[in-house]
Order: C-alpha cells, then structure tokens, then sequence
C-alpha cells in the first residue's frame, strides 16, 4: 500500500512527507483492527511532529507514517473483536489504549502505561489502510460519511472537552466567550451552544469566521481589528463579564483577553 512517511524532521513543510509503497497491516492480534482510510485530517501537531517538537517527549522511529484523525471501513478484525465488523464504517481514536494496566481500570485511559499514539509513536492514517484496535474504534451512525468526520478525531474531541469543562461551571443567564473559530473553536462553539444555556460571544478577526459563528449559535460576535474585546464584552454583559472563556487560539494576544473580561 502506499502511505505518506516521514524520514527525517525539517522545517520545510513541503519536503516533510515522501510517499512510499510499504507492506499493508494485518489482524495478527485478537483485538486488531485494521481499516481502510477514507478521511485522514491534517493538524497543526502534525507540522510540529515534522519539525522534531515531540522528540524530546515521546519515542519516534523513523521512517513513519504520520496522521491521526483518521476515519474509514473496517477490513478485517482479529478474532476476539464483536463491536465492529468488516464493512462498518468508523472514527478512529488517535490514542491506542490496552485496558488493563491501573490508569486505564480507572479510566484514565489517556495515562495509559501501553499506549500508542497512531502517527505519533507508532504508523498512522496517512496510508490505505490503518492498523488499530477495537478499543480505538467507534462505529459511525448511517449517514455520517468517514470523510466528513475524520477531524473530529482530535480536533472535535478536544473542543468538546474543553466545552464540557465550561458547561460544568455555566448556569442560564451566563455569558461565554469563543475567541477563534476555526478548526477547534467552530466545534467549540457548536458544542456550547448544544450543552448549555448560556450566551455565547464569538471573538475572530476574520469576516467570514464571525459570519460562521452566528450560524452556529454565537450571540453576538467582535472583531478585535474594529472595536475593543473588553469594552465590547462589558457592554453585552452589562458589565457582568464573561463566566468561562475558551480561547482556541492560545497566543499572548487572545489569553490576555481572559482577564479583562
């Protein structure tokens, strides 16, 4: 099969990636799982990864196959797997969890002792087929196409998590504020809107994103390049401010906004 490998870190973007023929996984596991990648997402981590920013942190073996919102059919599955079969269609987790060891039995399954990180520390989506485990699959709902949702992945669970943390601490009547609504926010904010009662303040600088935003259930939307954040939001707020604030940006510009509103 072939699948888009790194062999050595760089910092040219366009050069990071070569694609190789490589031999195509099996189920050699009774857990395994193997799928035939239909979306494969592209994330920031994964220009980082190429650069060499996780060396240091977790063990890489080059040459490998990066990418990890990955999302497909199942192809073949080893013999104690019942959730999925061949043909269904599913979302991949990126983490690779084993099940036993203390922090999984506690639930912590992203402390997991056995863990393996698909194209991270171990071969990833950007391929034809991925090799994974029934405990990393999610069987999709009829309808929903492994192509469309292959992003949520990563970039939709961390902004549910970080929503969820949010909606835990707002009560009708409280105000939050999304500021980026790109990858994560535009899910962040969709996610807000869904799980709680709140009024929501869209914050981006581009048009176009502040016109999604309003699609997606913001409030009110602000574009720092033409009015002040702080005043803007006392005035919605009628000088309460806002109780929680997700920042799906997360330079000094945006994490100084928290503060002051």
């Amino acid at each position: 099969m072939q699948a888009a490998r790194l062999h050595e870190y760089t910092d040219d973007m366009t050069r990071g990636l070569t694609i190789d023929e490589v031999d195509r996984p099996h189920a050699t596991g009774a857990s395994d799982v193997i799928v035939a990648v239909e979306g494969a997402g592209w994330c920031q981590t994964d220009n980082h990864i190429i650069e060499g920013m996780w060396e240091e942190y977790v063990p890489q073996e080059l040459p490998m196959t990066l990418g990890h919102e990955n999302a497909g059919t199942v192809v073949e599955t080893g013999e104690d797997v019942d959730l999925v079969s061949e043909g269904d269609p599913v979302i991949c987790h990126p983490v690779q969890t084993c099940g036993t060891c203390r922090p999984c039995r506690l639930g912590e399954t992203m402390y997991c002792e056995n863990d393996a990180f698909n194209g991270l520390t171990t071969d990833g989506g950007f391929a034809e087929y991925l090799h994974t485990s029934e405990r990393s699959v999610i069987p999709l709902p009829a309808g929903v196409e492994p192509v469309d949702i292959a992003p949520h992945a990563d970039a939709g669970i961390t902004a549910y998590h970080a929503a969820k943390k949010a909606v835990s601490e707002l009560n009708p009547g409280d105000h939050a504020v999304v500021i980026g609504v790109g990858g994560l926010g535009h899910i962040g904010l969709q996610c807000l809107d869904a799980m709680s009662a709140a009024r929501i303040t869209a914050v981006d600088l581009k048009e176009s994103a502040l016109d999604l935003a309003e699609g997606y259930g913001a409030d009110h939307v602000v574009n720092p390049s033409e009015a002040d954040v702080r005043e803007e939001i006392d005035g919605i707020t009628d000088g309460n401010g806002a109780a929680q604030v997700l920042d799906f940006v997360g330079e000094d510009v945006t994490t100084s906004y928290a503060p002051d509103v």
